[in-house]
């Protein structure tokens, strides 16, 4: 991580802004050459000050920090890693060329159902894959109370699997473990608009890339908070928009 100090003229206790390396997918320079990094830079809140960020201990929040961050954290809540207390997983698309590997019964989330994205749960796909076409490719079958997350057209969209399905490369999605709730993370995601924008920069095309999620960092509340009235309790702790 590189960190650059704010300029003198600025008030010197504004948190410096940061700059992450994220390992890159599919960008190459031109002439074949390829671009082992993208730069993505993460503007700081001019909200708090380096001392306020240190006594809220989110100091270390590097990626997915939101804009402005939270003037505290409530009691028991934690800075966790997402992949710590979730399972990443991507999707796939089956070959077109085999009409064996389409129309079963396994529901294919694909950029077609984004208007459907907004549902808090999602049980119906435009397409369908069959047990061959899962078989045969590197979609995985996903378990009902999975959050998935658009992350190329429309970021920022996520719903939870209302049934097993499978999903297009378009989609990051965790399977959530004992201490996240799923409600939790979707509305958490909804939120996350800002932040969405700023993990997009330096991006050919608008795309948050996979290694982005592997490393994305969120604030967990206790288990049984998370299982309360989730979207008051997101506006409650975090700033309004």
């Amino acid at each position: 991580m590189l960190i650059r100090r704010a300029p003198k003229e600025r008030d010197p206790w504004l948190c410096p802004a940061k700059f992450i390396r994220v390992p890159a997918m599919h960008t190459h320079r031109p002439g074949g050459a390829r671009r082992p990094f993208i730069v993505i830079s993460i503007p700081p809140s001019e909200a708090h000050t380096v001392a306020e960020i240190e006594k809220t201990g989110l100091e270390n929040w590097i990626i997915g920090d939101i804009s402005p961050r939270p003037t505290r954290l409530p009691h028991k809540w934690r800075l966790v890693r997402l992949t710590d207390v979730a399972r990443l997983e991507s999707g796939h698309t089956p070959s077109r060329r085999r009409p064996a590997y389409w129309n079963g019964g396994i529901p294919w989330v694909s950029l077609n159902d984004v208007d459907e994205l907004d549902a808090n749960e999602l049980f119906q796909t435009k397409e369908t894959i069959s047990d061959l076409g899962l078989a045969n490719s590197s979609a995985r079958l996903l378990p009902a109370g999975t959050v998935i997350f658009s992350r190329t057209a429309s970021i920022g969209k996520s719903t939870i699997l209302g049934r097993p399905m499978s999903t297009t490369q378009d989609f990051a999605n965790y399977i959530c473990g004992s201490e996240l709730h799923d409600r939790y993370l979707m509305y958490l995601f909804r939120y996350m608009k800002g932040t969405w924008k700023r993990l997009m920069a330096g991006s050919t095309h608008n795309t948050i890339y996979m290694p982005v999620f592997k490393s994305l960092q969120i604030l967990l509340p206790p288990e049984e908070e998370q299982r309360t009235e989730v979207a008051p309790l997101v506006r409650t702790v975090f700033p309004l928009r």
